[in-house]
């Protein structure tokens, strides 16, 4: 019963936090009652309206008959009818504590979106949990029916091939994946004995990566996407700095350390007080990283100009906001390190508070380089540096093993797992320095000479002398 009323009060928690409107809850949950809530049910004024398979194309669906609702790691999906589905929700809350919240939810909603485009229903969430045989079948059924193309026995241990719609491509690679993790964790617990997703028969993908090896899947997606940088030459730190000069000093201060250190915006925002004073506030600042849940795993070394800039920051506007200096946070991190000042914000806002990702890419950054005619994300910033460096990187190395150690260390620097994997994802970045580096060389060329035609007083090689007898007949 109480996990009855959690589940009630997730729903109504988003219904009237993030929706805004009840009823849009109310209307799905009306036709049948939750399986996990069947003692209760929410009044309504009947189902979701159907799908139309024309909307595939729009990223954000707004007739999504699949849905989930999030509790902090807790994930509840609910079928087209308002019942909610347990095996799938229970794999989404384990797998959401593996990994972050914003790609918990990316998940979640990759895997609703397929299961709209399929049409699944009872026969397929019943499928998933009764053998790999019949999850395999469900799942084969489902890809047709939202228009991929399958391909059978093409591959090793029977794989098939699956060929997505333009619109549906991303979405069918990322349930997927998002399906497997689900199985992994459900056998992790020992509540399932079988993954209709992976193909232990073959142990490596048919169509690897020019040098990763995946393992294999059953289902292989066929032109699978690579991510890469938005852009094959992302520069716009030095446009930036021509237009950030009438925002406020802390969201032009946020940008600019952005920019020379090659961090996530986002993990910019979200340094504190603290992070700086880990090294006393000295040369570097202990700084979060993609998939650390907040914990500071990466450290960004501060040249002297930077640390000089950083006093004056919190010295000046900083200290205008919250009453602090930096002697004064000093004296309180050397009494007290996990006192509430040390918390706030390095970086704050005009009311003194932390600047949220929506403030500074939706009312600064966007309009002001949109403005200038620029395309750019704040996440170019990581893009130009990091490119940069390794563009660097190769020209300055002595040879492939100093190449290989400089690389290594950056991947360090900038919180990759290794320096294969960051130099794979730059590799357009690095092709295109190389084009046009040649370019570059072969327009510096000088001049190729004229050919001087040849005369008959040229011919005083014997070869020549030899050749100029034959024709004129003194030799037979």
């Amino acid at each position: 019963m109480a996990r009855d009323q959690g589940l009630m009060g997730l729903v109504e928690f988003y219904s009237s936090h993030e929706s805004g409107v009840r009823g849009v809850f109310e209307a799905k949950l009306n036709a049948h009652a939750c399986a996990d809530s069947a003692a209760r049910t929410v009044s309504g004024a009947g189902a979701a309206p159907p799908f139309r398979s024309e909307t595939l194309g729009i990223k954000s669906d707004p007739e999504m008959r699949h849905y989930a609702l999030f509790d902090g790691t807790r994930v509840a999906l609910f079928s087209p009818t308002g019942e909610h589905l347990p095996w799938l929700s229970r794999g989404l809350s384990l797998l959401h504590n593996a990994v972050c919240q914003a790609t918990a939810r990316k998940y979640a909603h990759a895997l609703a979106r397929l299961l709209d485009a399929g049409g699944a229903d009872r026969a397929f969430y019943a499928g998933l949990v009764t053998s790999r045989d019949a999850a395999r079948t469900v799942l084969s059924r489902l890809l047709s029916a939202s228009g991929c193309r399958m391909r059978y026995h093409q591959l090793p241990a029977g794989a098939v091939l699956v060929s997505p719609p333009d619109a549906l491509g991303p979405t069918v690679d990322v349930a997927l994946t998002v399906l497997g993790h689900c199985y992994t964790q459900h056998q992790i617990r020992g509540e399932i004995d079988f993954d209709p997703i992976a193909c232990p028969e073959a142990r490596l993908s048919p169509l690897p990566d020019a040098k990763h090896l995946r393992p294999m899947r059953y289902f292989v997606i066929a032109n699978r996407r690579h991510s890469r940088p938005l852009a094959a030459d992302p520069h716009c730190a030095e446009l930036l700095r021509t237009l950030d000069h009438d925002w406020p000093a802390g969201i032009r201060e946020a940008a600019e350390f952005t920019a020379d250190h090659g961090q996530r915006i986002s993990e910019t925002l979200h340094l504190t007080i603290a992070d700086w004073a880990a090294s006393g506030f000295g040369d570097w600042v202990a700084c979060p990283n993609k998939g650390s849940r907040g914990e500071r795993t990466k450290t960004l070394y501060l040249a002297p100009t930077w640390e000089a800039r950083l006093a004056d920051w919190v010295d000046g506007p900083r200290r205008a906001l919250t009453d602090l200096g930096l002697d004064q946070l000093k004296r309180i991190h050397l009494q007290n390190p996990e006192a509430d000042p040390l918390h706030a914000g390095l970086f704050l806002n005009t009311r003194g508070r932390p600047i949220s990702y929506s403030l500074f890419n939706d009312h600064y950054w966007r309009p002001t380089l949109r403005a200038a005619g620029s395309a750019a994300t704040p996440h170019w910033l990581r893009h130009e540096l990091t490119s940069d460096r390794l563009i660097a990187i190769r020209a300055r190395a002595a040879d492939q093993g100093d190449e290989e150690r400089m690389v290594r260390l950056l991947a360090g620097l900038q919180g990759w797992q290794t320096g294969a994997a960051m130099v794979l994802y730059y590799a357009g970045d690095l092709a295109d320095s190389d084009r046009r580096t040649l370019l570059r060389q072969l327009a510096e060329m000088p001049p190729r000479p004229a050919a001087v035609p040849r005369t008959a007083a040229d011919a005083s090689a014997p070869e020549i002398a030899a050749l100029a007898a034959f024709a004129a007949g003194q030799v037979r």
